[in-house]
């Protein structure tokens, strides 16, 4: 089995192609019962699989983006994360006023000693 697998409704991991060989399977038997579903562990029939299916496939659609997870852009926090990653970015330290590149967002001091001073 590929290290790429789908884990189903009674805990069972299964393969892509098995996985989308039960869906087809579903689409073309939508009386017949099924003894697990993708998400439960009771039977149901094949109709029930298609339609939890289609609306999985909604919700991680819409959940994720059709491209993957997306940043704005245009928000602050991306464009400092940005400049932040290509080393652009240089804060003046909020305890003794040295200049720094700062490794996080949140990050306000040169060195964790003026850290600890800026918060006694």
């Amino acid at each position: 089995m590929s290290d790429k697998c789908i884990v189903l409704g009674n805990g069972n991991r299964v393969g892509i192609g098995t996985y989308v060989a039960g869906i087809k399977m579903a689409k073309r038997y939508p009386d017949q019962k099924f003894a697990v579903s993708l998400s439960t562990w009771w039977p149901v029939t094949g109709r029930e699989i298609v339609q939890e299916f289609r609306r999985d496939m909604v919700t991680d659609h819409c959940n994720r983006g059709l491209g993957g997870y997306r940043v704005d852009r245009r928000s602050p926090t991306a464009r400092m994360l940005r400049r932040i990653k290509e080393g652009k970015l240089t804060r003046e330290c909020a305890w003794c006023g040295a200049a720094f590149q700062p490794l996080t967002v949140s990050q306000r001091c040169c060195e964790p000693s003026c850290q600890r001073a800026y918060r006694a």
